[in-house]
């Protein structure tokens, strides 16, 4: 990791800038960890919710992180580190999921519409009312994972 590099800032720019990055950096591994996308990548509006096409997220660390109310279309997460966050609510359409780490999230009322799920982890996570239509699972752990809601 490289701490002199502002990554919120590298991606704001947009995708082609991102992806070229990390096409001319493959020794980086960019830490988003903590971030919140609505915060950081909202428009002007409450309707202007971030919105991210064709980006590659591989092997960054997401960690405690918030996807939640924002939009990734053909995305790839291949070896991210999604742990502790939360997913409520945001929607991935034909995203790559391979060899990630996605244990201990909330990820209920996402949409993962034709998503792969490749060696990767999702273990521990609240689903309550997730979609995963037309997504696939190939060496996926899925142990724990709740897809109900829970009474106190």
């Amino acid at each position: 990791m490289d701490s002199n590099i502002d990554y919120v800032d590298l991606l704001s720019k947009g995708e082609n800038v991102w992806n070229k990055w990390r096409i001319n950096n493959p020794d980086k591994t960019p830490c988003l960890r903590d971030i919140n996308f609505v915060s950081e990548f909202s428009g002007c509006t409450f309707y202007d919710l971030p919105e991210f096409h064709g980006v590659d997220f591989s092997n960054v660390d997401f960690n405690c992180s918030s996807f939640r109310n924002s939009i990734f279309c053909d995305c790839i997460f291949d070896g991210a580190k999604i742990t502790f966050s939360d997913l409520v609510d945001a929607y991935f359409q034909s995203c790559s999921f391979k060899n990630v780490n996605m244990r201990v999230c909330k990820i209920g009322d996402a949409k993962f519409n034709d998503c792969v799920f490749e060696d990767s982890d999702l273990s521990y996570c609240s689903a309550r009312n997730t979609s995963f239509h037309g997504s696939s699972f190939r060496n996926t752990a899925l142990e724990n994972i709740s897809f109900v809601e829970q009474c106190h």
